[in-house]
């Protein structure tokens, strides 16, 4: 079975996103939660819950995603089947630090919905197929088996919203899935943290020096195609 990994912050997202999960699942999933209060402690509680599942494969999930593809429940099953220890729904085929789409378009790799200048909008990576080997997932979205994540774990150090999952995905052998969602807060919750949010650069200098990644790695070209979003096409 798929547990569904989630910090929220937002319960009314939470709960909505929980609707669309179980809307679109095949087979039966389960959730689990901890509150997200500000304090840098995502890896900490991540790795208590992901520890403590009974299930077989753990998605971690942003509570502000909405659930579009039926079937997303198989596809990641089928990916992990080929012997993928993480599969996610964006994410890059190179990574030398940074942000995770820092590498480039031509390294890009999925899609998924979001708002741009007022349109819901698809945003198409590069690389699309059923499935694309990557090096790195973004966390919004990131399933793992739970026998690969007791064994690897979130490195602690890594506590806040930054480098956890790049640093996870380092350690995996990772692929997107064609698996679409939709990354988006209500306009008047979009920008805002917690008070008590670390910034990137807290972290990067550990991070860099794990890795062995410059300070400032190149930017490449991050732009990406998008189409209108049409839910009934979609589907």
């Amino acid at each position: 079975m798929i547990q569904l990994v989630t910090r929220v912050r937002f319960p009314e997202l939470y709960r909505k996103m929980q609707e669309s999960a179980r809307a679109t699942a095949k087979g039966p999933i389960m959730f689990t939660a901890s509150f997200d209060d500000g304090s840098p402690k995502i890896a900490d509680s991540y790795n208590l819950l992901g520890v403590c599942s009974m299930a077989d494969i753990l998605l971690f999930v942003h509570d502000d995603v909405v659930f579009l593809s039926k079937g997303w429940d198989d596809k990641v099953r089928d990916a992990i089947a080929l012997g993928f220890d993480v599969v996610g729904v964006c994410g890059s085929q190179k990574y030398d630090g940074g942000m995770i789409f820092d590498s480039g378009r031509q390294y890009s790799a999925g899609k998924v919905v979001s708002w741009v200048d007022g349109k819901r909008v698809i945003r198409l990576m590069e690389n699309r197929a059923e499935i694309e080997p990557v090096k790195v997932v973004d966390g919004l979205f990131m399933a793992t088996t739970r026998e690969h994540f007791v064994r690897t774990g979130f490195d602690m150090q890594f506590d806040g919203l930054f480098y956890y999952d790049v640093d996870f995905c380092l350690a995996s052998n990772c692929c997107v899935a064609d698996i679409l969602v939709a990354h988006e807060k209500p306009e008047h919750l979009r920008g805002s943290y917690p008070d008590g949010m670390l910034p990137m650069s807290h972290y990067t200098p550990a991070f860099n020096a794990k890795h062995g990644f410059k300070a400032d790695p190149p930017i490449g070209d991050q732009r990406c195609d998008s189409v209108i979003y049409d839910a009934e096409v979609a589907a």
